[in-house]
């Protein structure tokens, strides 16, 4: 397997990164994209924003945390491989960056041309044996995404995320409305082509970074990393649009469908059941208001993609 990646090198210093660019080309002999951060953030941002699939890190960055930066990192882009780069080698440090989620790691002395250019194969190639064995164990048979015992497991992750290095996060649970009528009308296999098609929206309309899962019956959620609720409200009334347009004609071979979601955020007072919780209530409080709607659990407020910010709430959201 030697196809080409989209590798990131997160390296502040311009020589550096030109050299392991330089490394890459003549080691790895395919055409690979190559992107360049020259901090830990700025490689957030631009993991969320491509499908990265090797993250080149170097630990010696102006806003690193240490080894804390691959926790962050992985946090950030769970499916991606992360080689470590340092200007030491240190077995203790090169262990721990192994238990933070690292797939490698490497010396400066070691980054030359065949060297390097074989470990971003060799991290590439273990990343993915080891998602495709996370998936059986965390996926819903029907639907193809993750399942509740995935759900719960990145919930946990996120927290721990969030209380160590102050990620933020969100959670997004869609219902699909009347489904029960749904079954009884149409029958069991057109209820599960309706679950099917809901899944396949969902993953289509958010990042590879979110997890998006199905809790169980006709209940989805997604959780949405180094995103606040504001922005995750915004996206999920367009998803909500998307499913109800994508089931908008009613023919005798297809139901009308439309759901119904609740959103919140974490916030610092937070627990993993008072999030669930005031997200569940949101979504019932759209249930309440008639269906086909999302709503949104800020601080003070509750509203509906139907309504119009309040002057309050809009004036909080800008600042």
């Amino acid at each position: 397997m030697n196809d080409p990646l989209r590798i990131l090198i997160v390296e502040d210093d311009n020589a550096s990164a030109r050299l392991l660019e330089l490394f890459l080309r003549e080691g790895r002999k395919t055409n690979d994209q190559l992107f360049r951060a020259c901090s830990l953030q700025e490689a957030i941002r631009i993991s969320l924003d491509v499908n990265i699939d090797v993250i080149l890190l170097d630990l010696g960055l102006p806003d690193s945390e240490g080894l804390g930066a691959v926790h962050k990192i992985r946090v950030a882009t769970p499916r991606t491989a992360i080689v470590v780069l340092t200007g030491h080698d240190d077995d203790e440090d090169a262990c721990k960056a192994i238990q933070y989620g690292a797939q490698a790691y490497v010396a400066k002395q070691e980054r030359v041309g065949p060297r390097i250019a074989k470990v971003v194969r060799h991290s590439f190639i273990r990343q993915q044996r080891q998602l495709e064995a996370e998936a059986q164990a965390h996926t819903d048979p029907l639907t193809g995404i993750a399942n509740r015992r995935a759900f719960d497991a990145e919930l946990e992750r996120r927290l721990a995320s969030f209380v160590r290095h102050d990620v933020p996060f969100s959670l997004a649970i869609f219902d699909i409305d009347w489904f029960k009528k749904i079954n009884d009308q149409w029958g069991h296999m057109a209820g599960d082509e309706a679950l099917v098609a809901v899944a396949t929206i969902l993953q289509q309309q958010t990042r590879t970074t979110d997890l998006v899962a199905r809790l169980g019956g006709e209940e989805f959620a997604f959780i949405a990393p180094m995103t606040e609720v504001g922005d995750l409200f915004s996206l999920s009334s367009r998803i909500r649009r998307t499913i109800e347009l994508a089931f908008q004609a009613t023919s005798r071979v297809r139901p009308r469908l439309t759901v119904s979601g609740g959103v919140s955020g974490f916030r610092p007072a937070d627990n993993l059941e008072t999030l669930i919780h005031r997200t569940d209530e949101a979504l019932y409080q759209a249930k309440e208001r008639g269906r086909n709607q999302c709503v949104a659990h800020f601080d003070k407020w509750t509203l509906s993609d139907q309504e119009e910010v309040p002057d309050e709430l809009l004036s909080t959201l800008r600042t």
